[in-house]
């Protein structure tokens, strides 16, 4: 997991006497002491309620929590203060997808592609949302231009692969 800290309201300028409450919160998290890095997350929520890479720290948090509709929660709040924060777009269309809310994930990470066009991990993403929708050829030519990019990008091969499987076409799945 990425954690966000994109914004000149990450630096220790904007924190105050609470940067070192950060930097321990952002510790935490990194080494997986989920529920600590998220306490200290709320605090400082409490205090500065208005920054968009706390809030996609906390909806990241949540995430990794399972716990999904708190995480959906956190992600849209950074997104309606930075619509451009393409970690929060990318995270609330991994989270929706683990709920089973496909059209909305798709959109989550066509959003993605539309603020970065070569976000290949977003391809991917997208092209198996569009997969569990049975849309097998739009999600095939999504790999293949990202394979005309970038032909040894392996989870581009392999959800090709498997988009072939699924349709049937086991011997192009197989390179044969």
């Amino acid at each position: 997991m990425h954690l966000q800290g994109r914004h000149e309201t990450m630096a220790n300028g904007y924190w105050g006497e609470d940067y070192p409450v950060l930097t321990e919160s952002l510790r935490l998290h990194h080494d997986g002491q989920f529920d600590q890095a998220l306490s200290l997350y709320l605090w400082l929520d409490a205090r500065h309620g208005d920054n968009p890479d706390l809030k996609f720290n906390i909806g990241a948090c949540q995430q990794q929590r399972r716990h999904y509709s708190q995480a959906v929660r956190y992600l849209r709040a950074a997104l309606t203060i930075d619509p451009t924060l393409v970690a929060a777009h990318t995270a609330l269309g991994e989270v929706l997808r683990e709920q089973k809310r496909l059209p909305e994930a798709e959109a989550a990470f066509r959003q993605v592609l539309e603020l970065d066009a070569d976000h290949r991990d977003a391809q991917c993403q997208l092209a198996s949302v569009l997969k569990a929708q049975l849309r097998f050829d739009e999600a095939m030519v999504l790999m293949q231009r990202l394979l005309a990019k970038q032909p040894d990008f392996t989870e581009a091969l392999l959800l090709l692969g498997t988009l072939h499987d699924e349709k049937g076409e086991i011997g192009v799945a197989l390179g044969l």
